[in-house]
C-alpha cells in the first residue's frame, strides 16, 4: 500500500516530497539526505540524491543504514539511483529516458532495476572518525575472483576487509535482491550496485 509506505517514511523522520517518474508508482525525492542517521548524498557532495526513488526502496535504505552505523559510517556517496533504461550498461543508445522520450526496446536484456527506483550505486563511504573509502580504489576494495562473502572476505585486510564485511552483512540480512561489487565485472568496478528487484 503506497499510502502506508509514505506514512512509514514520515514515522521514521525521513524528509521527502512525492513526485512523478516514469516506471514508479510510489516516487519520492529526499529533501534531507539523512536516513536513519546516515547521509545518502549525491556522489561526494552533502546534497541529497536528486533522483526519484521508490518509497519502498527508501525504507530498505533505512534498514541498510543500521548496518552502516555498526561500522561507524556517517555518509555514503551514490552515483545515482533512478535511470529508466534497459539492462545492463549505460550507452549513447541506452540512456536514462525522460517522460517524453520514446520507450526503449528492452526485449534483449529487460529493464534495469534502476528503472523502477529500486536500486542504488554506491561509490564513496565516510566514517565518523574522518576516514573515507572509495570503492573504485584498488587499495580500498581489493578485487577477488573468489566468492565475495566466502574466501574473498577471509583474505581481506584493512579498509578492504571493512568494505567486504559491510556488503556481506547486508547480503546476510537479505536487504537487497541483488548486490553487485567490483568482483562482479568491469562495469561494476567503481561501485556497489544494490537493488530490490
Amino acid at each position: 500500500d503506497v499510502g502506508t509506505c509514505f506514512d512509514q517514511l514520515s514515522a521514521r523522520g525521513i524528509g521527502y516530497t512525492k513526485t512523478s517518474a516514469r516506471g514508479l508508482v510510489d516516487a519520492v525525492r529526499l529533501t534531507d539526505p539523512t536516513i536513519n542517521g546516515v547521509k545518502y548524498a549525491a556522489n561526494t557532495t552533502t546534497k541529497p540524491l536528486a533522483d526519484p526513488i521508490a518509497c519502498e526502496f527508501v525504507l530498505t535504505l533505512y534498514d541498510f543504514a543500521a548496518i552502516l552505523k555498526k561500522y561507524g559510517i556517517v555518509s555514503i556517496g551514490a552515483l545515482g539511483s533512478y535511470c529508466y533504461r534497459c539492462c545492463c550498461a549505460w550507452s549513447s543508445t541506452n540512456y536514462c529516458r525522460g517522460l517524453n522520450d520514446p520507450e526503449p526496446d528492452c526485449s534483449a536484456n529487460g529493464y534495469s532495476n534502476h528503472s523502477w527506483g529500486r536500486a542504488i550505486d554506491i561509490r564513496t563511504i565516510k566514517f565518523g572518525d574522518g576516514k573515507s573509502a572509495d570503492i573504485n580504489s584498488n587499495a580500498d576494495w581489493v578485487q577477488s575472483t573468489n566468492p565475495t562473502c566466502g574466501t574473498a572476505l577471509a583474505a581481506q585486510t584493512g579498509m578492504s576487509k571493512t568494505l567486504y564485511s559491510i556488503i556481506c552483512d547486508a547480503a546476510a540480512a537479505k536487504l537487497f535482491t541483488t548486490s553487485l561489487t567490483p568482483n562482479y565485472n568491469t562495469g561494476h568496478r567503481s561501485h556497489w550496485h544494490l537493488d530490490t528487484g
